[in-house]
């Protein structure tokens, strides 16, 4: 009798200990397929209170009671999120919210790729209150995480879901009641499941990583926390007098809107001597002060008022207030070694994190708390030199006050006079270039190709998260437009589906195409081609991406892609433009103008990329940019490999905007939807994860009927070849150039090819070449047609 051994893979199961309520310490060891969980998750019990059984994704010690210490892996991956207020003491029910969460459906495009289940909680309320939403998001993971992993992991699902996760989740040993409701809440009780890849442990532990030192922008319901609203420190005397020398650079006799800005921003601090700070700054402008009015602005701040400590900082930065550090960490006093190199290091210390030379270009830049690093003015540098000195100073003095006559007090406050010389404090300057962290290569700028600057923070491409700006992310560009999950662009939406004629897949193939322009990602080799006759829409959407772009974005000039000759040895400066875009376009080439196939392709490559501008600056650097280029006429591409074809995404607007549909202020109306347009960009780049570029029919047809068209070697073999030569046949080269030149000129064609590469298109067709005894040159296995002899009679 013989054995039959089933090789199906078994499902895999997820290790669930179950508990009769949360008193409950022993639990029962479970385990269940996914499906199995689901029908679980799925099944939920009416009672009125919230008190009954639970379950945890864990697996125990056998026989152990529920502890952290008892866990020995963790299976599934759930996050509670939670509408928070005052609870009833009793029920648990909220009487008030202090912090909204936000409903599914906001969360849904972030994790749509992943399989989870989720269910509303007991008390998930959303007609109560202004919206009480409650629910549990459970994942499979790929596999079981260990309980020294779950804290990092759990620290990436909180960055992955935007923040909004319960921190009492972050405990593996914590129970989850399984569903319920009481019976008023039936009707709002929801549960919903999605299919997709299984969460993968380590990708959340990456993600945790690479946020850990970046901070997360949360989003509070609907509301966005502005960069304005950076949290405020904590209060201590060290910061108080920060605010308070902040405040020293603020005329108070500012004008009212502004006065009440500053007011308010001192009371977004929270600190208990908050409103005597913001009243002794009012009161230096006793012409304007009055009590009453400061106690009814004072009074009226909120804390969703848009103004946090960041506007006091913008404030202050604008009236000259530079944020510089007392340089502890050199003991200046007991430093024996004076001079341009200490004064370097003392500056560097100051303005580490707030002062970046780059090397090549010599440009400074600066740190600014709600944008980031930006080109400083001129003379920054300088200005940081100067307050250095300044520093000094006030140590000097402080020493002289505690020991007049002690030599080292004598020799630092020489040290200070020598310094404040401008040769002095340039020397200081050009030794702080050389202390670590305080300057930078080019290639550092900009780097990661999934970080993009907005107007309110840094994007994290690969999260979807937005990011406080940091001088750790290098960031140096940034988009025009908010980060706003909730924005909509209806407007937009019509406009793309008016010009693409209503067909889904290629308004989705553009949607790819802009999220992909939005990171730094070359790995698609293309270039898009938008052509088109006449009024169909294409440069409207061109310039509407070139400006959501904004800093990411050039103009690259006509010359750069056709052929031209250029000096080996010249400067390259329009090359220099795609330093850390994301975006070079292209306008409108010359009608039967050539496209530099050599120089598209090195463009497209995505080899490290290499210019000098004008004044002798080299650099290098990898290629972020993606080409783009519009025009009503497709240029000559005369090569015939393989290498060029495949980088040209032919895309084709065929749609004529009538003169009724024509509306002027378009433009102007788009770009109002700004945030909108880079939702619909950022929904492109998801679907472009996964499945890349992938062009619809219509532009790989667009793309073959280009390329059938610049065949004109194809197409006069077409018309002066035998289509069935004699067997053996040769044909000498000559003849075939002298027919093929002919036809050309007759055709239109202005630069036909030259005799040299004629023969080498030949040879890429596959047609072998020989050598008669007397030395001519004959092509074997072709010969002309009656047409072709004609044509090759009259060449002139």
């Amino acid at each position: 009798m013989s054995t039959v051994t089933d090789t199906r893979p078994k499902p895999v199961k997820y290790a669930v200990m179950r508990y009769a309520s949360e008193k409950d310490n022993a639990g029962k060891q479970n385990a269940g397929t996914w499906p199995q969980i689901e029908g679980m998750l799925q099944k939920r019990d009416i009672r009125q209170r919230k008190s009954g059984k639970a379950f945890s994704p864990v697996t125990m010690k056998p026989g152990s009671t529920r502890a952290k210490e008892n866990i020995l892996s963790i299976s599934m991956a759930v996050a509670d999120i939670d509408t928070e207020g005052v609870k009833d003491k009793q029920t648990g029910q909220l009487v008030s919210v202090t912090k909204r969460a936000p409903p599914l459906s906001q969360l849904r495009p972030d994790i749509e790729r992943y399989a989870w289940a989720a269910h509303s909680s007991h008390w998930h309320e959303p007609e109560r209150l202004g919206g009480v939403i409650k629910y549990r998001i459970a994942f499979p993971l790929s596999r079981a995480c260990t309980p020294e992993e779950w804290p990092t992991v759990w620290d990436g699902l909180n960055v992955l879901l935007g923040g909004h996760c319960d921190c009492q989740c972050k405990d593996p040993s914590r129970l989850y009641y399984e569903p319920s409701c009481p019976p008023e809440g039936a009707a709002s009780a929801f549960f919903e499941s999605n299919d997709g890849e299984l969460l993968d442990p380590d990708f959340l532990i990456e993600l945790a990583r690479q946020c850990a030192s970046q901070q997360v922008v949360i989003f509070e319901g609907n509301n966005l926390i502005d960069a304005n609203q950076k949290r405020p420190p904590s209060e201590s005397p060290e910061e108080i007098e920060r605010v308070k020398a902040m405040l020293a650079t603020i005329p108070s006799g500012c004008d009212r809107e502004q006065w009440r800005n500053v007011v308010w921003a001192i009371a977004s601090t929270g600190w208990s001597c908050a409103e005597r700070l913001a009243c002794e700054w009012s009161k230096s402008a006793p012409e304007k002060f009055v009590a009453e009015e400061f106690s009814k602005v004072w009074a009226s701040f909120k804390s969703d008022s848009g103004i946090g400590f960041g506007s006091l900082v913008h404030y202050a930065k604008q009236a000259g207030w530079v944020h510089a550090q007392k340089p502890a960490a050199i003991e200046i006093a007991k430093c024996d070694t004076r001079g341009d190199i200490l004064n370097g290091q003392v500056l560097a210390q100051t303005y580490k994190d707030k002062l970046l030379f780059v090397h090549e270009s010599g440009d400074v830049l600066i740190f600014e708390e709600t944008a980031g690093w930006v080109h400083a003015p001129t003379g920054e540098a300088d200005r940081a030199g100067k307050a250095v000195v300044n520093l000094l100073r006030a140590h000097a003095a402080e020493q002289w006050k505690v020991a007049p006559d002690d030599t080292r007090t004598k020799r630092l406050m020489a040290h200070v006079e020598r310094s404040s010389t401008a040769q002095k404090i340039r020397a200081m300057i050009e030794m702080a270039k050389s202390e670590p962290g305080m300057t930078v290569r080019l290639c550092e700028l900009d780097a990661d190709p999934m970080l993009l600057g907005v107007a309110n923070g840094v994007l994290n491409l690969r999260a979807r998260k937005l990011l406080i700006p940091a001088p750790s992310l290098r960031v140096t560009k940034r988009c025009p437009v908010l980060f706003d999950p909730t924005a909509t662009a209806p407007v937009f939406e019509a406009f793309i589906n008016r010009v693409t004629g209503g067909k889904v897949a290629l308004a989705s193939f553009l949607q790819r195409l802009a999220g992909y322009i939005l990171t730094g990602e070359v790995n698609e080799q293309c270039f898009a081609f938008l052509y088109g006759l006449g009024r169909n829409g294409k440069t409207t959407f061109a310039e509407l991406l070139f400006w959501l772009l904004g800093d990411y974005a050039v103009i690259l000039p006509t010359a750069t892609l056709t052929l031209s000759k250029r000096d080996p040895g010249a400067a390259t400066p329009d090359l220099m433009l795609l330093k850390g875009r994301r975006l070079a376009l292209a306008s409108e080439l010359e009608e039967h103008g050539r496209f530099a196939e050599a120089a598209i392709k090195s463009m497209t490559g995505g080899d490290t990329m290499q210019a000098r501008d004008p004044y002798g600056l080299f650099a290098s650097w990898t290629p972020t940019h993606k080409l783009m280029v519009v025009g009503n006429h497709r240029p000559v591409i005369s090569g015939g490999d393989h290498g060029i074809w495949r980088r040209v995404k032919l895309i084709p607007f065929e749609e004529t905007i009538t003169d009724s549909e024509c509306d002027e202020r378009l433009p102007e109306k788009l770009r109002a939807e700004g945030a909108g347009v880079l939702n619909w960009a950022l929904a492109g780049l998801r679907d472009w994860q996964r499945q890349r570029l992938n062009p619809p029919a219509e532009v790989k047809a667009a793309g073959a009927a280009y390329q059938s068209e610049m065949d004109t070697l194809g197409q006069w073999m077409g018309d002066h070849l035998d289509s069935a030569p004699a067997p053996g046949v040769s044909t000498p080269t000559a003849d075939l150039y002298r027919a093929y030149s002919t036809w050309a000129r007759q055709s239109g064609w202005k630069n036909p090819m030259t005799r040299q590469a004629f023969g080498r298109r030949l040879v890429e067709r596959g047609i072998s070449l020989s050598k008669t005894a007397s030395g001519n040159k004959c092509a074997n296995g072709i010969s002309l047609n009656d047409e072709g002899k004609r044509a090759a009679a009259h060449f002139a």
